[in-house]
């Protein structure tokens, strides 16, 4: 992208802004409509509240996203999200998930193992956030029916 030299610092942090988002949208469209990617995005009064996506190999499934909207933290939002992509898993025939997590996102640890997913691994300085580094814990869950959990008739 070409940048004027006559913007200011701010017009120029702005533009960059702009491109980051972008890459990030056309990254995003790429994902959603990759036919191995199955999502779950749930909306309420037209605001974005929590969202899930998952890669699919075979009969493992990968989380590559579960994010929620800062202001319905600690709602339960992303556990039901978890509990429904479950469910389409085991509809599917997919047994395990899996998922990376940064060691230092303590919540979404705590969601995860509250959603029964084991620690089964570490990978070393695998996130970058401005100039450090942080290792992602890998977490895994198998999928099986406890007491027709999933509601199936």
């Amino acid at each position: 992208m070409f940048i004027s030299s006559n913007l200011s610092l701010y017009e120029k942090q702005i533009l960059d802004l702009y491109s980051i988002n972008n890459i990030y949208i056309n990254s995003f469209k790429k994902i959603m409509l990759a036919k191995n990617v199955k999502g779950i995005i749930y909306y309420q009064n037209n605001i974005l509240i929590s969202q899930v996506f998952a890669r699919i190999s075979y009969d493992q499934g990968d989380i590559i996203e579960l994010s929620t909207n800062p202001n319905y933290l600690k709602m339960g939002f992303a556990s039901k999200l978890l509990k429904e992509l479950e469910k389409k898993f085991f509809l599917d025939n997919i047994n395990e998930i899996y998922l990376e997590v940064d060691v230092k996102n303590n919540s979404a640890i705590s969601c995860y193992k509250k959603a029964n997913f084991i620690e089964v691994g570490t990978r070393k300085k695998y996130y970058k956030r401005s100039q450090k580094r942080s290792d992602a814990l890998i977490m895994k869950k198998v999928i099986t029916l406890n007491n027709n959990e999933y509601n199936l008739k």
